[in-house]
């Protein structure tokens, strides 16, 4: 068994980003339960590169069809992209995700390329 020298070692890193909810101990193991401090909703750094190149493309105001010729994907591709990125990001329609995109990362830094 670990001595409690450990358990408070985790303790102090966990307390850093993380609130410590349960410490419990079970067959001879110590288990801390954690949650995460994470304030606000997650930003564009969430997206796999593909989905933020799509988001971005819509974000200036290219149509499905068009990111989709521009990136060599299917236009079924771009919506799912566009999908899964609305989700991580916890929006519900592609007006959301891009006014959340501009906010995070502002149309200074949006291009068509």
């Amino acid at each position: 068994m670990k001595s409690d020298g450990d358990t408070q070692t985790w303790r102090a890193l966990a307390e850093r980003s993380w609130t410590l909810v349960e410490h419990y101990e079970r067959d001879g193991r110590q288990y801390l339960v954690i949650a995460s401090d994470a304030v606000g909703p997650p930003g564009p750094g969430v997206l796999a590169p593909r989905e933020l190149q799509v988001v971005a493309s819509a974000a200036v105001g290219l149509t499905t069809k068009v990111i989709a010729h521009d990136l060599g994907l299917s236009d079924s591709t771009v919506r799912v992209l566009l999908a899964r990125a609305a989700k991580k990001l916890g929006v519900k329609n592609r007006a959301e995700l891009i006014a959340l995109y501009l906010a995070h990362v502002g149309p200074a830094e949006t291009s068509s390329e």
